[in-house]
């Protein structure tokens, strides 16, 4: 994974603190699919991508919006011999604020939309806090703040229709 994330994001430390954070929110989505959660094995959840969607799954409406990134997590078993892949999951991810809104690249108002690679001239977010917070949020009148540095979340999750979307069409 430490290969995926040079990839994806390079030696900027913005990116790789949004990168590392959709990585590991990744693992999580699929080990509470997988009914276990990570239970201190983060490794046997091995993430890869991020993968170019289906036909159906870009076609989709997404509201104007690019369709979130895929990434296929691999989960592997305890076997004598090691490690052993026995399964895997898609899992979509997006990055949203604090009010749900969905955000481009990295959070920050502004900036384009990501592409299928997650790679590109964007601007990003410098300052993660924890797995799922970017930044900080404030509020005034009951509405969000949009500034550079608002709170950002990744959101990660998996269900039938990611399942789905994850797998190309073999006519494709």
């Amino acid at each position: 994974e430490r290969d995926l994330l040079d990839r994806v994001a390079g030696g900027d430390p913005g990116r790789r603190a949004l990168w590392f954070t959709r990585l590991w929110a990744a693992k999580e989505a699929a080990a509470k699919a997988e009914g276990t959660g990570l239970a201190g094995r983060p490794r046997q959840f091995v993430v890869d991508g991020p993968h170019p969607p289906g036909r159906a799954w870009a076609a989709a409406d997404w509201a104007g919006h690019a369709p979130p990134e895929l990434v296929r997590v691999t989960i592997h078993k305890d076997d004598p011999g090691g490690p052993v892949p026995s399964g895997s999951r898609w899992v979509a991810l997006r990055t949203v604020d604090a009010s749900g809104q969905i955000q481009p690249e990295g959070g920050q108002p502004g900036a384009p939309e990501p592409d299928s690679g997650g790679v590109g001239e964007r601007a990003v977010a410098r300052d993660v806090r924890s797995a799922t917070v970017i930044g900080q949020e404030a509020a005034c009148d009951g509405a969000p703040a949009r500034r550079a540095g608002a709170a950002t979340y990744v959101v990660a999750w998996t269900s039938p229709e990611v399942e789905a979307g994850g797998l190309p069409n073999k006519k494709e």
